[in-house]
């Protein structure tokens, strides 16, 4: 019986070692795990910001192709400027001159848009072919697509930057939950 009692308190001690080191293990597991849950976050934060910004050079390139082959998609825009426009005397479209064929329909269907404002399309030669510039006797509002790209690119800019900063906050936070 002494014996058996020898080996009971040696597999107890074996066991209790092996749990231990069971635990260890499980804990190291959960750190690494951690730390590349971690590492996934921050290149998915990075990838999604390049992503952005590799969808607006697409869209740049899509737009001059557009509006190259269709000048009158560029109609909307104009549309749009003109639309939110209040209260003034008069109202002037410059847009580039490579859309002779097109203005007349512009400024049409601009005076029937704003038929109490004396509405003007004017072409300008030196003008690239997304150019929407709209002045009125309040003043003067540029328009044109790569104004609109830059705006969203800057945008984008801006909202990477808090995410970067929200992104650094969660590695802090990762950080201290580590070393506790």
């Amino acid at each position: 019986l002494p014996e058996l009692m020898g080996i009971a308190d040696k597999y107890a001690e074996g066991e209790e070692k092996r749990k231990q080191e069971t635990e260890k293990y499980i804990l190291h597991i959960s750190e690494v795990l951690e730390e590349l849950k971690q590492a996934q976050e921050e290149y998915f934060d990075d990838y999604a910001a390049e992503l952005k910004l590799l969808s607006l050079e697409i869209a740049e390139k899509v737009i001059a192709q557009k509006l190259s082959e269709e000048p009158s998609s560029l109609f909307p825009l104009i549309r749009s400027a003109v639309k939110s426009i209040r209260e003034v005397n008069w109202i002037k479209v410059e847009i580039s001159d490579k859309f002779k064929e097109v203005a007349a329909d512009f400024e049409k269907s601009l005076s029937e848009l704003k038929p109490e404002q004396s509405v003007e399309v004017e072409l300008r030669r030196d003008a690239n072919p997304g150019t929407c510039v709209v002045h009125t006797s309040e003043g003067v509002t540029i328009a044109t697509v790569k104004t609109q790209l830059e705006n969203i690119r800057e945008y984008f800019m801006r909202y990477k930057d808090s995410e970067d900063d929200e992104a650094e906050a969660r590695s802090d936070e990762t950080a201290k939950k580590s070393e506790a």
